[in-house]
């Protein structure tokens, strides 16, 4: 082969190519457009709606993401999560602080750094609660610290965030095997107990199942926990578990065959109290 006589091309050029596929690209949107109208069309208005509402939250999620991360990069949200870090070295007040997070709302470096405090006061908890509830990886450490105040718990029971979720069921639990000589701040506990009983998940019942002094909350309990073997001793170990959730556990083939030591301690439960009733019923006067 000589250098005068170059072979014919045998590939596309790149322009030719990048011309094909616009063209072909041109086309397809009407035909796929019309697939779709069609498509929602034949399927119930619900499917329809919920489509709809399904692909706003994502573009709603997607605007929010990014407006955190624009917000991150400004000088002011680096400048006040910088004063925020400094704080309780410079004795910033927390009213101050609060009104830091309030004009850093938009960046997770500024509630990021509020949240890692060595001490994290009420009034910043409640800023970050108020202004940076969608920051997720704040609200987890707030959730999951030992400070937390029963406000803040409170306030992050509706976390769609199963972390978060997760360090609050075990804040309140740790915090129900305290006896309260304040009758609010009892108060406020049970009812921070009570709702997450009506939002209660399986993995909930190693911090709840054991505190839970009502046996009508614990048999809702175990109705909605997953029979898994992991799950099932922390109800036998409660004194007040109903004995039809004790039946229950006791004449389970499973139970029986997989983890006979837990089934063979709640039928010994259920015949120290079926004792302990007759005897009572022999004392009780003629």
């Amino acid at each position: 082969m000589t250098p005068d006589k170059q072979p014919d091309a045998r590939f596309t050029t790149a322009t030719d190519f990048l011309s094909q596929r616009l063209a072909q690209e041109q086309e397809r949107p009407a035909r796929l457009a019309v697939r779709t109208v069609l498509n929602l069309a034949q399927a119930p208005g619900n499917i329809a709606q919920m489509l709809s509402e399904a692909a706003a939250a994502v573009g709603e999620r997607m605007q929010a993401a990014f407006k955190r991360h624009v917000a991150n990069m400004t000088d002011e949200s680096q400048a006040i999560a910088t004063r925020l870090t400094f704080a309780e070295i410079n004795r910033v007040p927390p009213t101050k602080q609060a009104e830091m997070i309030r004009d850093g709302k938009d960046a997770t470096v500024v509630s990021e750094a509020a949240v890692r405090q060595r001490r994290c006061a009420p009034e910043v908890q409640a800023a970050l609660v108020e202004h940076c509830k969608d920051h997720s990886a704040s609200m987890r450490i707030l959730a999951g610290r030992p400070d937390a105040t029963l406000d803040t718990l409170a306030a992050l029971t509706d976390s769609k965030d199963w972390r978060t979720q997760m360090y609050v069921v075990e804040g309140i639990g740790g915090r129900m095997k305290i006896e309260e000589a304040n009758a609010a701040v009892a108060h406020k506990k049970a009812a921070i107990f009570d709702d997450l009983i009506k939002g209660y998940k399986s993995d909930y019942a190693p911090y709840l199942v054991p505190v839970c002094r009502s046996s009508e909350q614990i048999s809702e309990m175990f109705d909605k926990t997953s029979k898994t073997l992991g799950m099932i001793e922390v109800f036998v170990e409660n004194p007040y578990t109903p004995d039809s959730v004790l039946i229950e556990i006791a004449s389970s083939p499973t139970m029986q065959l997989v983890r006979h030591d837990v089934a063979r301690s709640a039928r010994e439960i259920l015949q120290n109290r079926a004792e302990l009733r007759e005897s009572s019923d022999d004392m009780a006067p003629s």
